[in-house]
This record gives C-alpha cells, structure tokens and sequence, in this order.
C-alpha cells in the first residue's frame, strides 16, 4: 500500500461532505488515507479496526458509516467486512499500472461490493482498459466470476 495520499482540497466545500457529522468525515478522511486502503477504494477493512485507529466507538463508527452511504460517497459489506469509496478512482491517473491494480481488486476481493466497482467505472467494456496479454488475462479471469457468480 502506498505510503501517500493526496486529497482533493474541494471536499471540504463538496454539499454532501459538509452535511456530514464530524464523525462521518473523520471516517471518510480516514478510509481516503489508511494504509490499507487500495487504488480502487474497494478492500476490506472492519469497523472494528476502524474504531481503533479513529478512537471511536462502535457505535460511533457504524453511524458515521451509515452517513456516508446515505450520502453515496462509501457503501460497505458487513458480511465481508469490505468497504468501497465510490468515486476513489475519479482522481487517479489513468496508467496501466493503475487499471491493473484495480482490475486486481476486483478479481481478488471475494464481495458484493466489487460488482459495484465494474458498474460504477463502467469496466465492462474491457476493450478501453487496452489489449495487452494481462489485462486480457485480467479479462478471462474476470468474466470467469460472473460465470460462477
């Protein structure tokens, strides 16, 4: 995992982050930052370890979460502890590397939640995503799931 992350200056003006309690921030700054998080925004992570590196409490958490998918900017699984920061790709470069790591993502990561990272990038039309060896590899791998799915 990276050891950097930039944030967006304008989510401090954005209107869905300024309705947020300050929990609901404190969290989403934290899911935007923690060491665990991925390129796509899509990883496990649970509430508990949430609340230990926040110093909140569970309940504390759980409503701060519920705010955020309320406001669309997160939705999490609590069946696979997984977590998806909705537009955490919307800012990256749009490298190789990059679309690999998130195609990695969503091959690896045994949620719901991942089916929802293909929707919302529209990474169904595979072709744009270019043509090399991996990424079709990444591409038989991925419509191999939905098959099983």
């Amino acid at each position: 995992m990276a050891n950097f992350r930039s944030i967006h200056t304008k989510m401090w003006s954005d209107r869905h982050f300024e309705a947020l309690s300050p929990y609901a921030k404190l969290i989403f700054a934290y899911l935007l930052t923690n060491p665990h998080r991925t390129p796509s925004g899509l990883y496990q992570i649970t509430t508990r370890r949430i609340g230990v590196e926040t110093s909140m409490n569970n309940g504390e958490v759980e409503g701060g979460l519920a705010e955020l998918i309320k406001a669309e900017l997160v939705l999490y699984c609590d069946d696979t502890a997984t977590v998806f920061i909705i537009n955490a790709v919307k800012y990256l470069q749009n490298t190789k590397q990059m679309r690999l790591s998130i195609v990695k993502d969503v091959l690896y990561n045994n949620s719901p939640l991942s089916e929802k990272l293909l929707i919302k990038h529209n990474i169904r039309s595979w072709a744009e995503w270019g043509d090399d060896e991996e990424l079709a590899l990444a591409q038989r791998e991925a419509e191999g799931l939905e098959e099983d799915g």
